[in-house]
């Protein structure tokens, strides 16, 4: 079984370690605070799926996405954002509304507060047909 890389971007510290208990060996997780750091760490060193807060200091997880898929490094990376409620344009659908504006998307949005069980489920399926990594179900 492949390890997967997998990038989070996030201010709850937390999620890392929830995250590595529920993946184990099957993935490595590296944290940053930052969409900034996220953007160097994702051009320098492997990075097979980046999971982001959609409200982090810096830059956002839309404003990440949308520097991701610009590089040639980094355009093919999957992103799963972690979305509020509602989102400071007031639409309620946020990142997904801003993202289509620029015609682009995430794989994938999960609502906080985040259920790690979901965000697990929602990882295996972004990779279920990949061969860089297979889950256990």
């Amino acid at each position: 079984m492949s390890t997967i890389d997998v990038l989070v971007v996030s201010e709850q510290k937390d999620l890392s370690q929830r995250l590595t208990d529920a993946f184990g060996a099957c993935a490595r997780i590296t944290s940053v605070s930052a969409g900034l750091d996220a953007l160097q760490k994702a051009r320098s060193h492997r990075t097979d799926l980046i999971i982001a807060e959609e409200a982090v200091g810096d830059l956002d997880g839309c404003g990440l996405l949308l520097n991701l898929r610009q590089h040639e490094t980094t355009w093919s990376i999957p992103v799963i954002l972690l979305t509020g409620g509602m989102s400071r344009f007031g639409d309620g659908l946020g990142a997904r509304n801003r993202l289509a504006f620029y015609g682009e998307e995430a794989q994938a949005y999960i609502p906080k507060p985040v259920d790690i069980e979901e965000l697990v489920v929602t990882v295996y399926e972004v990779f279920r047909d990949s061969a860089i990594a297979t889950f256990s179900k």
